[in-house]
């Protein structure tokens, strides 16, 4: 009998991400690598050095840095954050982000769950101890339900907010800005669609890469799958974005327009096909290039 696997949980210092964390840290690791020291950070940065501990782990959940035995290294999202949309003004450059953190399980597994789990309504009590039950299902050991406590606090003040009105509040998460959550007068959240105009087609193709790259599908070439199989896999583009069955098929006919899919019925299942996949590069250059 194997051990337990064990979850990263706590990573964050109790910190969710805060207004102008994201892009001042993209911003200064571009002119120097070391701004994440434990030295440096807080002179650089500005921040104490709790906080320069969560702001390296959020940057690293979200997919915008990576770290290894020789230093702090930009990923290819961070350089097209870098590129196009510096002070991370445009919601298509929130959604990416979103879209990267809640797919990752290893670095952000509750925000991963809670995405992926088929409730619309909740309240945080019975989400900590949903969280839990999963967890031990897939093998996993919570050794503290403090810290899944707080993990599970962090997801709801990362994705809700209801303070955006004044410009001196740096407090709340620029996530809780893609209106994903919303809070019922009994207490409870609730998962809420995106607004069409504010979730560009390209993100949901995104997802739709990401779900076949946690599904372990290969994206080197090309690749071809049943929509119904991809809607009952974990991680897919309807769960991690709050999209109905509905909505989620008029983004694949936005992407077969655009040129980005191939979607036909054959032998009464609808296949899509994609010849090159295209990378992160290719939808921000798209992306602005139109706006």
């Amino acid at each position: 009998m194997g051990y337990p696997k064990q979850l990263r949980l706590k990573r964050h210092e109790t910190f969710s991400i805060r207004e102008g964390w994201l892009e001042k840290a993209i911003n200064t690791i571009k002119e120097d690598t070391t701004c994440l020291s434990k030295d440096n950070g807080p002179k650089m940065l500005g921040l104490g050095t709790n906080m320069i501990k969560s702001l390296r782990y959020w940057l690293s959940a979200c997919g915008i840095v990576y770290f290894d035995s020789k230093g702090t290294h930009i990923t290819e999202l961070g350089d097209m954050l870098y590129k196009y949309d510096p002070f991370l003004d445009d919601a298509f450059s929130l959604w990416m982000i979103h879209t990267t953190l809640v797919s990752n399980f290893e670095d952000a597994p509750v925000m991963n769950r809670i995405f992926n789990i088929p409730y619309n309504r909740f309240e945080k009590t019975y989400m900590v101890n949903l969280c839990k039950e999963l967890f031990e299902e897939k093998g996993y050991e919570v050794k503290s339900l403090s810290s899944l406590d707080s993990d599970v606090s962090i997801m709801l003040k990362s994705y809700y907010s209801d303070d955006f009105s004044s410009p001196e509040n740096n407090m709340s998460c620029p996530l809780a800005k893609l209106g994903l959550l919303s809070l019922s007068s009994n207490k409870e959240y609730v998962k809420e669609a995106p607004a069409v105009n504010s979730l560009d087609f390209r993100v949901v193709y995104y997802a739709l890469v990401r779900c076949l790259i946690c599904n372990d599908i290969n994206i080197s070439d090309e690749v071809s799958f049943n929509i119904e199989d991809l809607i009952k896999m974990e991680d897919n583009p309807m769960t991690l974005l709050n999209l109905s069955r509905s909505a989620f098929f008029l983004y694949l006919d936005e992407m077969k327009r655009k040129g980005f899919i191939e979607f036909a019925k054959t032998a009464g299942l609808n296949i899509v096909r994609i010849e090159c996949v295209k990378s992160i590069s290719d939808l921000f250059t798209s992306y602005y290039e139109e706006v």
